[in-house]
Formats: C-alpha cells, structure tokens, sequence
C-alpha cells in the first residue's frame, strides 16, 4: 500500500509511514505434537471472524454440510457480531451440523490459543480483509488455513505452505481443499 501510495504521488502532500501488523504470539502456544484427524477419529476446524455479513459464514457452513456427510466434524466459532444469533439459528436447523458446530462468541486471545491448537485446520471465507491476524496465528501454530483468494488473505496464506486458497464463495472448492 505505500508502494501504491507512493506510485499515486500521495507522499507530496502528506508524509507517508509503514506501521508493519505485527502480532504478539506470546499468548499463543506451539503445540509439541498435533495429532491427526485420522489418529483423532475426528476433522476439527476453527473460524475466528466477528459474525457479519463481510465474513460470509454462509460458505463454511455450505462446505461442512457436504463434509458432514462423509467424516466426523467439529467446527469452533469463535466471535461475536450482528449475525451470531442467525447463524446459530441456522444451525440448529440444519441436521447434518446441529451437533457439529460449537460457538465460542467473544473469546481472549489465550482462549483462542487454546481453541486453535485443537484443531487441524483455520477457515477465513471473507469477501475483503487486510491482513488476516487469524491466518498468521494458525501459521505460527503450525495449522493450514483455507481461505477465499482475496487481496490480503493471498499475502498470508501461501498454497501449499502455509494452506489453500479458493474462489470466492465457492464452497464446492472449500469443501475440496
């Protein structure tokens, strides 16, 4: 962005500066040894997000219903937001996740730790993002995240590295990956 800002010629007006989106990893614990869904008897995946529309849970919750047909889920929500109370609605209506899907609501960063280091995959379906802190955190935990290829998540997250990208919206490829 101050590349941009720069190539823009913003800088002969207004003094530019780089505030780098650092993350504080001290609450955030590396697990010794992750256990497998195979070696677990179990798929447990984790979405931190506020609950809103830019979020668009809607695409994890499509995903995991196809998913939920074949392997035995878990999905931790964890935030809060204008669209908790309708999701949860949603998903006690849908019976292949009424009993898959756990909502944490506002949680600390040490809670979200703890959360995170259970789970074997981090999901972002969001439509726009800046730099997604909750791809980074699964990073540094060592746990993929499978996210919408928008600008910012495709910064952090790095096929084959550090997770998957997918088209925005589409669950069949979440589903998928």
């Amino acid at each position: 962005d101050l590349k941009e800002a720069r190539n823009l010629n913003f800088d002969r007006k207004a003094r530019l500066l780089f505030i780098n989106n650092g993350i504080d990893f001290s609450d955030f614990d590396r697990p010794e040894r992750k256990f497998s869904p195979k070696d677990e008897g179990i798929l447990r995946l984790v979405y931190v997000a506020r609950m809103d529309e830019n979020k668009n849970h809607e695409m994890v919750f499509k995903a995991l219903e196809r998913i939920a047909e074949s392997i035995p889920i878990e999905l931790h929500l964890i935030g809060d937001g204008p669209l908790f109370e309708r999701h949860k609605k949603r998903i006690a209506e849908t019976t292949r996740l009424a009993n898959c899907v756990v909502f944490h609501g506002f949680v600390d960063r040490k809670g979200i730790s703890k959360i995170t280091n259970k789970c074997h995959i981090n999901l972002l379906s969001s439509k726009q993002e800046g730099k997604p802190r909750t791809a980074m955190e699964a990073a540094y935990m060592g746990i993929p995240t499978i996210a919408t290829d928008i600008e910012g998540t495709r910064e952090v997250v790095i096929p084959g590295i550090t997770g998957e990208l997918v088209p925005f919206d589409n669950y069949t490829a979440m589903k998928e990956k």
